[in-house]
């Protein structure tokens, strides 16, 4: 499970990168978009390469899947559904609006890994 996260996490990088950039008119002036519309991203990467446990990965797994969503979803809305000049201001605050439904997934990996840890320690036979 481990190694599925880590290939679609870095998939989704480079999806989001590339859009991104693909979409401004200097090709890396969508670099400066990254870390607000991709930055949640972050969090979750680092619990993929920490987690031990398999309900941690899961629940990393579906972060990832239901971020990106929303970052496609928010993508297309700015540039296909209703283009604005001010759309691409809205980048800044996709990671913003995600963080509580992010939280929740967070909080719930960071319990499964609490309790493989609680059930390792010495004196749990």
């Amino acid at each position: 499970m481990k190694k599925l996260n880590k290939f679609v996490a870095a998939l989704f990088w480079v999806v989001g990168m590339v859009a991104l950039c693909a979409k401004s008119e200097p090709f890396y002036g969508g670099l400066f978009f990254l870390p607000f519309a991709l930055g949640p991203q972050i969090l979750t990467h680092v619990g993929i390469l920490y987690a031990r446990s398999r309900g941690a990965q899961i629940t990393l797994f579906i972060a990832l899947v239901v971020y990106f969503s929303w970052f496609s979803f928010i993508f297309v809305e700015i540039f296909y559904l209703n283009p604005d000049p001010q759309g691409p201001v809205a980048l800044l605050f996709v990671g913003v609006y995600s963080t509580p439904v992010m939280l929740v997934l967070w909080v719930i990996s960071a319990l499964f890994e609490h309790r493989l840890k609680k059930a390792q320690a010495p004196g749990n036979v």
